[in-house]
């Protein structure tokens, strides 16, 4: 192979690296909390369930940020043992996860719908 082909493929393998760092990149930066649902979270780990709610529940209308308000919005219902509420809030939030592609998330809703399934079978 000549010099201009070795040349040619060594710059779209760099290309290529490029865009899949950026891409990387991108996805991390989807799967971290807006700043709006990150004061929600220290509201709710502070006690303060109300103002976290409010956060959260201004926070669905947008589809940023949607998935991880109905997730907390689940946990906040969660905490305080009403567990058809927070099964509620966790279905919805796997869905936009799964929507989204974030399977991250989308699995963590899901081990907490399965925890309310046997928190369920218990009650009964």
């Amino acid at each position: 192979m000549n010099k201009k082909g070795l040349l040619t493929i060594g710059l779209f393998g760099l290309i290529l690296c490029i865009c899949v760092s950026l891409s990387a990149q991108e996805n991390q930066a989807n799967k971290q909390p807006s700043e709006r649902i990150q004061k929600g979270i220290n509201y709710l780990y502070t006690g303060k369930r109300e103002e976290a709610r409010r956060i959260f529940s201004g926070a669905v209308a947008n589809p940023n940020d949607a998935a991880d308000a109905y997730f907390y919005l689940g946990l906040s219902y969660y905490d305080e043992n009403n567990l058809i509420t927070a099964k509620g809030y966790f279905l919805k939030a796997k869905e936009l996860y799964k929507a989204k592609e974030n399977k991250e998330g989308e699995k963590r809703a899901q081990d907490f719908i399965n925890i309310l399934s046997c928190d369920t079978i218990k009650q009964r």
